[in-house]
């Protein structure tokens, strides 16, 4: 079957392109020693390799104080939890290396985030893994999954590690040159997720390379896992390389590919800020206003809170004077920390606007970039001339930061709006229009015209009101009410609808675009009235059910995380198909019971609501109706009334004809019903299907990071039963 989730499959070959990555079992997370499930090729070939000291040294050999041994300390193996879009979890391993007090290198492919390899759920690096037998001298650190710094292209990623493992460990030291054709190299790494080992016989510097290249070609000997490696020069004087990639992807004939630390270095500020420090400040410095006592070296960046203007001051107190100020977001080297400062307060030492050491309350400093860590483009100067007067859009037009497409896009415009003008940019076809707000965006002109045309038809229905509008009728028996009701039974019950008898088509018809085999046949249902929640289940209605003690909170399951999404009256998310049946236990408790999970004929019926086309609105998708993802797979995408990258509070686009809310995209819905891989076997009545294995359940609706043609009315998808995932919520229906 079909799945329009973008899952990628991690190979376990040697020769895989820029994914030396091996994936183990899920539980297998959190242990140090990983386990290869016996009886397979792969894993006999992997330990008759290993086996094979003359290629794969194990630093157990060489004595604690040796010189390899010293070498090797600030290496480690990553350890990451992956997640696919729909929850299904598997594990890997890489190689990474401390730069700094709290930062690690690594390949981006390792840790992608969001990307190709799924959500990299939970990320740990191990730390002095040098015997199988002897684990006492391993460390764990919690790392943030989301890198500080990525580049794609070169293969790399900063991490933040939750901790100092500097501390004990040290850094590595970066080398800002290459090595010449045929020198010797030294590589450290944990080939296949074992403890520490170092290439050395063989390993060398494989042939010249163009200096615009960004390449190194190299002869150590590697396995999965060695992603992310660095690759020490003859006798260990630093790294020239990050090994990224096995033989036969990207380099000539049996080598392998790194990338040239000297390219890193050119596009990191992190990596050349690191290189800077390799020398550590002196910890008492001048910054105008006398010495200032530093009570620990930092070296790191952080940025400034997202305020006006920050002041940067002369030395540990706010009488000292100013240097400067720092903007809104910007970034900024912090050298030290003064615990208590001379007014009591706790300062951060940075190097001031000016290049000069000054001083920043603590407060005022953070992390994480405001807004993400994108580098901030330069736009060229631009003229405004004032003006007055209307116009209106001959069509969807984006309102930018700037009178270029290369700005940011603030809103989007419908067909027909009216907008007033403000200015006309000199030289260029841009209007600078006022907001509704009080300020200010700029659109093209040639998406204005002087006269208001009728404005495109707009997906509209008798019974679509507003939510802030529209109240529920509360405390009476939802069986009394007529059809299309809205009512709610009781404080901490969800907003229900009353859905009427009807008779309708389930699945799509061989004509629809994107039509996937699991949706037909067609079959003619019938529907006995029921109702079903106006709303997804949001963070506020499940931690109620949470502090009531019937909801579980644990670190996978249900309200475990809201993946920095936001909580409040977003959709629920990490919640399983067992879960979104306690809650319904939850609100049966307080209610005159009747409330489940929807069945997939009776999801479907409501999620048309009339309606035969691809989605209720018509044959095709639109960002003005639901919250999805980009074109092609796969990532969030806020766009016209989409305003959110992942997923947005419910009940912020247009209800269908039946006044119910985000059945196409936000999350994806658990139903009733097993999945099976057509629609033959429905129950003509609407019941769910609950036949064969059952070995996974049906989820509908498609969610913000999908694809248009999975939020189709008809488009189904399997999911383990017991598998959360971050797109992944539910709605409950009642029984009347």
């Amino acid at each position: 079957m079909k799945i329009f989730i973008c899952i990628v499959s991690i190979f376990l070959g040697v020769a895989s392109a820029a994914a030396q990555d091996l994936m183990f079992d899920a539980d297998q997370f959190g242990n140090n020693d990983l386990e290869f499930k016996q009886g397979t090729q792969t894993s006999e070939q992997y330990e008759a390799i290993l086996g094979n000291r003359a290629k794969f040294e194990p630093l157990l050999i060489y004595n604690a104080q040796s010189a390899l041994r010293k070498l090797s300390e600030p290496i480690g193996r990553l350890d990451i939890l992956y997640r696919n879009l729909i929850g299904i979890r598997g594990m890997g391993t890489c190689t990474a290396s401390i730069i700094s007090s709290d930062l690690i290198l690594t390949n981006y492919h390792c840790v992608p985030g969001t990307g190709d390899a799924g959500k990299a759920r939970d990320v740990e690096l191990v730390m002095g893994y040098y015997d199988e037998a002897n684990q006492n001298t391993v460390r764990r650190y919690s790392v943030k999954s989301d890198p500080v710094e990525a580049n794609k292209d070169l293969d790399y990623a900063i991490l933040r590690v939750l901790g100092n493992p500097s501390e004990q460990y040290g850094t590595i030291k970066i080398l800002d040159e290459d090595p010449s054709a045929g020198t010797s190299l030294t590589m450290f790494h944990h080939p296949a997720g074992y403890p520490k080992y170092v290439s050395r016989t063989g390993c060398r510097v494989a042939g010249n390379f163009q200096p615009s290249s960004d390449k190194i070609f190299h002869s150590c000997d590697t396995l999965p896992g060695s992603s992310g490696a660095p690759i020490f020069t003859e006798f260990g004087r630093g790294v020239v390389g990050l090994h990224y990639a096995g033989p036969g992807s990207t380099g000539p004939g049996k080598y392998n590919s790194a990338k040239r630390m000297v390219k890193l270095l050119e596009a990191s500020p992190l990596l050349r800020l690191n290189k800077a420090f390799e020398t550590p400040l002196v910890e008492n410095s001048v910054g105008g206003g006398g010495a200032t006592r530093i009570d620990e070296v930092l070296n790191k960046i952080m940025y400034a809170q997202d305020v006006r203007e920050i002041a940067v001051y002369r030395s540990d107190s706010a009488s000292s004077g100013v240097l400067g100020t720092l903007e809104a977001g910007e970034k900024v080297i912090v050298t030290g920390r003064i615990k208590r400062g001379q007014d009591g307060r706790e300062w951060y030492q940075i190097v001031g606007p000016g290049g000069e050491i000054g001083y920043v309350f603590a407060s005022l400093l953070t992390d994480e970039a405001p807004g993400g860590n994108d580098p901030v483009v330069s736009q060229p100067a631009f003229e405004v001339l004032e003006q007055t007067g209307t116009r209106y859009t001959t069509g969807p037009a984006n309102v930018r930061l700037g009178p270029s497409t290369e700005y940011e896009i603030i809103i989007q415009l419908g067909g027909g709006d009216e907008v007033t003008l403000t200015g006309e940019v000199v030289g260029r076809d841009w209007y600078r229009i006022a907001m509704a707000d009080g300020s200010v965006g700029f659109v093209s002109g040639r998406l204005l015209r002087t006269e208001k045309q009728p404005a495109q038809p707009s997906y509209v229905d008798a019974r679509s009101t507003p939510p802030s509008t529209r109240a529920p009728i509360i405390s009476v028996d939802p069986a009394t009410l007529p059809d299309f009701a809205l009512f709610r039974e009781c404080a901490k019950c969800p907003d229900m609808v009353v859905i009427p008898n009807g008779n309708f088509t389930m699945g799509s018809p061989s004509s629809e675009p994107t039509r996937q085999t699991d949706e037909g046949p067609q079959q003619r249902v019938s529907i006995r009235r029921f109702a079903i929640a106006r709303f997804e289940t949001t963070w506020d209605e499940w931690d109620a059910c949470v502090s009531a003690g019937y909801c579980n909170q644990g670190p996978v399951t249900a309200a475990g995380g809201d993946n920095s999404y936001g909580k409040g009256r977003r959709p629920v998310i990490e919640v399983d198909w067992a879960d979104a049946g306690v809650f319904a236990s939850y609100v049966n408790t307080n209610s005159r019971s009747g409330y489940r999970r929807p069945t997939e004929a009776e999801w479907e019926y409501a999620a048309r609501g009339g309606t035969t086309s691809a989605y209720p609105w018509g044959s095709s998708a639109s960002h003005g109706f639901a919250n999805y993802g980009k074109d092609e797979c796969c990532t969030g995408l806020a766009s016209g009334r989409d305003q959110w990258v992942n997923t947005a509070p419910v009940g912020q686009f247009l209800d269908n004809p039946f006044g119910l809310y985000d059945m196409h995209g936000n999350v994806y819905e658990w139903v009733e019903d097993c999945y099976r891989s057509s629609l033959s076997g429905q129950n003509a009545n609407g019941a769910a299907y609950l036949g064969g294995k059952c070995t996974g359940r049906v989820i509908r609706g498609g969610s913000w990071l999908n694809t248009p043609e999975g939020l189709r009315s008809a488009n189904r998808n399997r999911v383990l039963a017991d598998e959360p995932g971050y797109t992944v919520g539910f709605r409950l229906a009642r029984t009347l």
